[in-house]
């Protein structure tokens, strides 16, 4: 008896930690096909991959599904509001605010964890080895080429990415429209 429930107490330990381990699509460099991670306990289970150690870490965002789905809710949310607002503006803020829209509904949302994903920091932080229960996506790849510039301003779109560079220095020349 004594021997059946020392068996049973290590299963429902086992299993529990399965039960609590993440599962993360991976979408790295740019793929638009995710690899799928399973059993992920802890962060570091995740960033500590070997086939993801030229990523570029600054760049990379980890999103769970439940906050993603919020954040989806939050930017149609925008959306209405932007059509009510551009229905009830001058004819020139309405095309400013119907551009904004277009704009914002271009953008992929997710619900980012605000986390640090370099694999040393996860190592060392106190608090950087969190957990993983649920489903997560991350994204990963090399540095970029370019960044997106967006808004009420005279010239959205891509500009070439140059390390150290300031915001301001990116938006001279794309004064508000």
């Amino acid at each position: 008896m004594i021997k059946q429930t020392i068996v049973a107490l290590i299963l429902s330990v086992g299993a529990s930690s399965v039960f609590a381990a993440g599962t993360v699509k991976v979408f790295s460099n740019g793929s638009s096909e995710a690899k799928t991670l399973t059993g992920a306990e802890y962060l570091i289970d995740l960033v500590g991959q070997p086939r993801l150690a030229n990523s570029w870490w600054p760049g990379a965002v980890i999103s769970e599904e439940l906050a993603t789905a919020a954040a989806s809710r939050q930017q149609q949310a925008l959306l209405t509001r932007l059509a009510e607002l551009a229905a009830d503006s001058s004819a020139d803020d309405a095309a400013a605010i119907n551009a904004l829209r277009q704009q914002i509904q271009a953008l992929k949302v997710t619900g980012r964890q605000k986390i640090n994903l370099d694999p040393d920091i996860v190592r060392v932080a106190e608090r950087g080895n969190p957990p993983l229960q649920g489903n997560y996506t991350l994204w990963v790849g090399p540095p970029p080429s370019t960044v997106t510039l967006f808004g009420l301003i005279s010239r959205p779109g891509k500009q070439p990415f140059t390390p150290g560079r300031d915001v301001a220095s990116y938006l001279s020349g794309a004064e508000p429209a």
